[in-house]
Order: C-alpha cells, then sequence, then structure tokens
C-alpha cells in the first residue's frame, strides 16, 4: 500500500457517496496480502516496522463502541480526524484513506467553524488539537456541540479535560491508548469519571480484545497500585518487527501468553483502570509522535566538527521540547546544526534549542546523564539575542511574545521563526496572541508565509491600519 501518496495530516467531512465506494474494497489490511507494515516511530532515522497479521482489528472501528448516529439524514459521516498514517489511523468507514480531497486544517479559528459549520459529531485528535478547538469554541457554547470526541496520541491533561466540562458539558470525551505495535488502541477511559482532584487521566481499562498487566522487571505481575511497566497482549499485538529488530519487546511470560512490552510506566487504580506515570526507556512524545533521543543524537553526531551529542526533553506550559546539546573542537553555530538536522528529521524531532557544551556529564557507568545535562544547560541560560532590539512598540510586543513560545528573544531581525525552534502548533498559539497587538486575529497562512520578527510585525501594523479606516 503506498501511503505516501496521503497527506501526514488530515480533515474530511465524508459524503454517504465516498463510504459506499470505500466500502466495495475490501478490508485494508487484507489488500496487502494478509499483512500491513507500519514505522513504530514515525519518519525517524532508524525506523522499526511492526508486522500487523491480517487477523488483527484495524482502526478506530475496532477501538470503540459502535457509534450511532455517524451517517446523518442529510447523508454525511460528520467525522473529523487528525493522525498520521501509522497503526492509529483508520476511521468509523472502511477504507477512508483511500477518499481524496482532504483539506489541511491547522488554524483552531477554521477548525473550530467547520465543526459548527458542518455540524460534526464525532472527532479524533491529539490533546494539542483539543486544545486550540476548546479554545476556539469557548465563545460558541450555544451553538452546535460534538457528540463524542476521543483523544489519543499523547498525554491527556487534567487541564484539557476540565475546560472540555465547561465548553462541552455534555458530550463524550474519551481517553485512547495504543502503540503502533497494535492494530487498535488497546484501553480507553470515559473522562466523565475523573475525579475532581485527579493529577492525572488514566488510559482506562482494556478494549479491542485486548489484555493489560503491569509487571516488575521480572515479569512479574504486579498488584493494583504499584507502578511497573505496562504489557499488552490479546487480538490487537502485532506479529513482530520485519526483519526481527527489537523483538526483545515481543516475549512469551510464564503462562505461555505472548506479551508486548510497551516501555511505559504505569500502575492499576484501586478499581483497576490503568495510569500511565512516565517511560522506562529514553522514548518521548512530541505532538503525538513517539521519538527517541538516541536518533537525534546519531544524527548529530555525524555533522560537521560535531565530537558528540546529547539531548533531552522538557515541558514548557504543556508543550514538550527537545533540547539538543553538543561538543566540538570547533565554534559551532545552532542555526547552521538545526539546517543540517532539519534535511535528515521530520520537524516534530527537531530541537527547539542547540547548546554547544565543553563536554557532556556522564553517569558512573559511563553513560550519558541526562538529569545531569538538564540541569548543566538550566545553568547556562537561554540563547541571547544577538543583537536585535526592537524600533517600536508592535516589534517590542511580537518579540516579547516569540520569547514567550520559543524561550528566547529573536537573534536578529531576519531570524526564522522555525529556525528558532517554533513549528506550526506554536504559530497558532502566536496567531492567536498576536490578536492583541494587531486589533484582530492575523490569519495563519501570513504570518506561515513571513515567519520573521519584522515581518510579523509589518503585518499586525497593517491589520491595524485596516482597523481605523
Amino acid at each position: 500500500m503506498d501511503f505516501e501518496q496521503y497527506p501526514d495530516r488530515h480533515f474530511r467531512c465524508l459524503t454517504r457517496a465516498d463510504v459506499i465506494e470505500a466500502a466495495r474494497d475490501v478490508d485494508i489490511v487484507a489488500t496487502v496480502a494478509q499483512a500491513l507494515r507500519l514505522h513504530s516511530a514515525g519518519h525517524s532515522v532508524l525506523p522499526e516496522e511492526a508486522h500487523l497479521g491480517w487477523t488483527t482489528p484495524q482502526g478506530d472501528a475496532a477501538r470503540l463502541p459502535a457509534m450511532p448516529g455517524a451517517l446523518t439524514e442529510e447523508g454525511r459521516a460528520p467525522v473529523i480526524g487528525m493522525k498520521t498514517i501509522n497503526a492509529s489511523i483508520g476511521n468509523p468507514a472502511r477504507g477512508i484513506p483511500r477518499s481524496q480531497g482532504f483539506t489541511l486544517l491547522l488554524d483552531p479559528a477554521l477548525f473550530a467553524a467547520t465543526v459548527r459549520q458542518e455540524r460534526i459529531t464525532h472527532l479524533f485528535l491529539t490533546p494539542q488539537l483539543l486544545d486550540g478547538l476548546l479554545a476556539e469554541s469557548a465563545g460558541h457554547s450555544g451553538g452546535h456541540r460534538p457528540v463524542l470526541v476521543t483523544s489519543g496520541a499523547d498525554t491527556l491533561p487534567v487541564e484539557t479535560v476540565r475546560r472540555f466540562r465547561e465548553v462541552w458539558p455534555d458530550a463524550t470525551l474519551l481517553n485512547l491508548y495504543g502503540m503502533t505495535e497494535t492494530a487498535s488502541n488497546v484501553a480507553a477511559y470515559d473522562t466523565a469519571r475523573l475525579p475532581a482532584d485527579a493529577e492525572r487521566v488514566p488510559v482506562g481499562s482494556p478494549v479491542a480484545g485486548a489484555s493489560l498487566s503491569v509487571r516488575d522487571r521480572l515479569g512479574r505481575r504486579l498488584p493494583n497500585g504499584v507502578s511497573g511497566e505496562v504489557w499488552v497482549s490479546g487480538p490487537p499485538l502485532a506479529l513482530g518487527y520485519v526483519g526481527g529488530d527489537g523483538e526483545d519487546r515481543f516475549t512469551t511470560d510464564g503462562a505461555g501468553i505472548r506479551q508486548y512490552r510497551t516501555g511505559d510506566r504505569g500502575r492499576k487504580l484501586p478499581d483497576s483502570v490503568l495510569e500511565i506515570t512516565g517511560r522506562a526507556d529514553n522514548q518521548i512524545k512530541v505532538r503525538g509522535y513517539r521519538v527517541e533521543l538516541e536518533e537525534i543524537e546519531a544524527t548529530l553526531r555525524k555533522a560537521p566538527d560535531v565530537t558528540d551529542a546529547g539531548a533531552y526533553a522538557q515541558s514548557e506550559d504543556r508543550e514538550t521540547r527537545i533540547v539538543a546539546c553538543v561538543t566540538s573542537d570547533e565554534e559551532t553555530s545552532p542555526a547552521a546544526l538545526r539546517a543540517y538536522l532539519r534535511d535528515r528529521l521530520p520537524d516534530y524531532m527537531l530541537p527547539a534549542r542547540i547548546q554547544q557544551l565543553p563536554r557532556l556529564p556522564l553517569s558512573t557507568n559511563g553513560k550519558l546523564d541526562r538529569t545531569a545535562l538538564r540541569t548543566l544547560v538550566a545553568d547556562i541560560g537561554q540563547e541571547r539575542a544577538a543583537g536585535f532590539i526592537p524600533s517600536d512598540a508592535t516589534e517590542a510586543a511580537v518579540s516579547a511574545l516569540w520569547q514567550e513560545l520559543l524561550g528566547a528573544p529573536p537573534a536578529s531581525a531576519d531570524q526564522n521563526f522555525f529556525d528558532a525552534g517554533g513549528h506550526s502548533l506554536l504559530a497558532v498559539r502566536l496567531a492567536n496572541r498576536l490578536a492583541a497587538t494587531a486589533g484582530r486575529r492575523i490569519p495563519l497562512r501570513r504570518i506561515l508565509g513571513a515567519p520573521t520578527v519584522t515581518a510579523i510585525a509589518a503585518l499586525c501594523r497593517e491589520i491595524q491600519q485596516e482597523e481605523q479606516i
């Protein structure tokens, strides 16, 4: 199956004709001669391919209970989904990836307008997109509301659940848990059950025939309340990795049942619902994508003049950012290293900051000490601007927002927002917050077309002049 013909993210309101045409096809997995291969870490440097059997349940149809009302009398399947094409793709209609004409909607204002105008009832979103949608929908609480919203691919914050209850009190929000090594989500949690004093949103109870357990390092089951590694078994489990790499993740327990060791740390609460508490390795989630820090480090070590590299993740304002550190015998340019990485890594793996250090801190066993690395970089402080001085109040306001979102002020008047560590979701936030400076919201596409501090300030002045006419 040629997945590259499909866009990486997509939204579409499907007509009944789309569903009927897709239904003429055989099941997605069956078209691949009994198996489907999927990358387990996105478009990474060293991706592993999960080998899914053709009898394995596929897509969201296998993850959720039947959703009545998905086809309305007007002949629409009012479903919006935004996920990467991987094992978690799929929609309630079989074969949906064959449908063409998807429209990319990064702008929360346009997204929210589409939900209202098309009367979308079911949404499949990442927590980041849900945050933006809720912010834009808060002012339209009396209008159309979705029936069911599912969140997956990343940690769902408690604050998002509380905001959801305020904006759409009658809608259902499910928190889903799955991975590429399973052909469907393996757990779901109805957030209506979330206690008022909760610190985390559980991922819930098993679905799609999956079985979940929490084990110690020797593979022994742990009782409720005790943290360990989450293991998955059952029909959704993949056959393994193509080529056999990483097969230690797939194992057979003492009862002879085939299991997958997820690398997630978690515990079962007193009511037996599963709560994820962290990772047992260096894998992180960035905007819903699985990222191995070692892959970023390996790529940086191949850059000119770089002798060693280390990376870690930090969270600010619920945004996961990657910080990379390098050692070199020469003075290195963070901008040049970002450009080097941009040619070799997808944008979600690009570090928000690159810091040169005399040496990397090591643990007693000679491995990179990421905790010490984080402390060392924090002591150095953020990269400072190299000469940019705002010329007026508008540039000063844009510069302040720039620093708020990226953690450092613009280095120069023509520094690119994306070269400085920005990405599409941060650009959306920038567009939203610039409304106070410009007088009204600046269309996201205009910011994407001119992503420097002076160009953005010029857009604000232009909007201000239009408002005065």
